[in-house]
């Protein structure tokens, strides 16, 4: 598996530029790989040294290793469903959008939160920049 979002985005619409949307998808399908592994350690990789990040605890954090520490936290079971990922891209290398997700806990107990994200090719890898998650109304479908 390729795990660069950039190269992922080239390989999969050769001939048409991204308008962010590709990278976006692609980043967050690592993020969501890693999440439902459990892998702190590579959640926290997808994150720029100086990432700005609200999750959903009320702490504001800076910093991948605070976001390390932020993952390693959540618990074991827990799993992500992505939807309704949009983007634009702000500049050839600064992608900003927005995307439904769905936490899953381990009990079957539904979080759905809207994120949003820009990330910033940097040193020919797309990192996540700034983070905010937004805990949206629970719905009541379980």
């Amino acid at each position: 598996m390729n795990n660069n979002p950039d190269q992922q985005a080239k390989s999969s619409s050769p001939s048409t530029p991204d308008q962010g949307g590709t990278t976006l998808h692609a980043l967050l399908g690592l993020w969501q790989a890693a999440f439902d592994n459990h892998d702190a350690e590579a959640i926290a990789g997808l994150f720029a040294p100086d990432v700005l990040f609200q999750g959903l605890a009320p702490t504001l954090l800076s910093g991948r290793d605070a976001v390390l520490n932020y993952y390693r936290r959540v618990p074991a079971g827990t799993s992500a469903l992505i939807e309704d990922i949009e983007a634009i891209s702000l500049t050839p290398d600064i992608v900003s959008g927005h995307a439904k997700v769905t936490f899953v806990e381990a009990d079957r107990r539904l979080r759905p939160v809207c994120l949003s994200i820009t990330a910033q090719k940097l040193t020919g890898q797309w990192l996540i920049k700034s983070y905010h998650a937004s805990a949206l109304p629970d719905d009541g479908k379980a």
